[in-house]
């Protein structure tokens, strides 16, 4: 009778185990596991562009919030919590904020703009007038710039073989430089040279000052401080500080030939 209790119960724990824990378990680690494949498979197969374009809503979502809230502070008279809305929007102005797509280095420095097109010369006004509307009594708006930054991209993307891309990229290189994002800034102002080699903007130089004062490329910035003297129409100030810096990574560079 013991004998036959024991095997009924070992078939009852048996069936529970077979029947109730083990689907329980299983249900528990399927559906993580099939929200995350689902994330991936989202996050493969989403296009670049599509991203970027939410990623750029979003910011522009999150300073204009950040205005509305020091307006609303500056209404009200909180003063302390006006001074945090500031402080975060100058903190947001100042942060490097990448664009990912990249018109410049997908062209490459082989476009030759050799022509006179109605619809990029217009995309190019709109470009410089919404530049020159970002100007505020103290710096820029950033929303502003990127607007302006969107259409020189533009003009590079519709239009390469616009005689306008050179002005294009040696503008957008200005504006990156106020955002101090100076690996784009050089690149833009070289593709302004290598597009139209007679480009009427001192490119070289501008290229040359980022790669020497910023990112620390100083043969680099060597070589250009000399072709923008021989090539460019520079300001007196600015003929002065090639020739300065030209002297003086000159000897540095002699220096380090002799410690070789």
């Amino acid at each position: 009778m013991a004998k036959t209790i024991l095997i009924i119960t070992a078939i009852i724990i048996s069936t529970v185990l077979s029947g109730c824990g083990p689907t329980d378990m299983d249900s528990a680690q399927r559906r993580p596991r099939s929200r995350e494949l689902t994330a991936q498979i989202d996050a493969a197969t989403a296009k670049e562009t599509d991203l970027v374009e939410g990623l750029i809503h979003h910011r522009r979502g999150y300073q204009r919030s950040l205005e509305e809230l020091a307006s609303y502070y500056e209404q009200t008279g909180n003063d302390m919590k006006l001074q945090w809305a500031q402080q975060e929007l100058r903190d947001f102005d100042q942060a490097n904020q990448y664009d990912y797509i990249i018109e410049a280095v997908v062209a490459g420095p082989d476009l030759r703009g050799d022509r006179s097109i109605a619809e990029a010369d217009l995309l190019f006004r709109e470009a410089r007038d919404i530049e020159a509307g970002a100007r505020r009594v103290i710096g820029y708006d950033g929303d502003e710039l990127r607007r302006a930054l969107d259409k020189y991209n533009e003009l590079i993307r519709r239009y390469p073989n616009s005689d306008k891309i050179d002005d294009a990229a040696y503008h957008a290189g200005q504006v990156y430089e106020r955002f101090r994002d100076w690996r784009l800034a050089a690149i833009y102002f070289q593709r302004a040279y290598q597009w139209n080699p007679d480009t009427p903007h001192p490119a070289r130089y501008r290229a040359a000052h980022v790669l020497d004062q910023r990112l620390a490329r100083r043969q680099e910035a060597l070589e250009l401080y000399r072709e923008a003297l021989e090539k460019e129409d520079l300001r007196s100030s600015q003929r002065d500080f090639a020739e300065i810096r030209i002297g003086r990574l000159t000897k540095r560079e002699q220096q380090l030939e002799r410690d070789m």
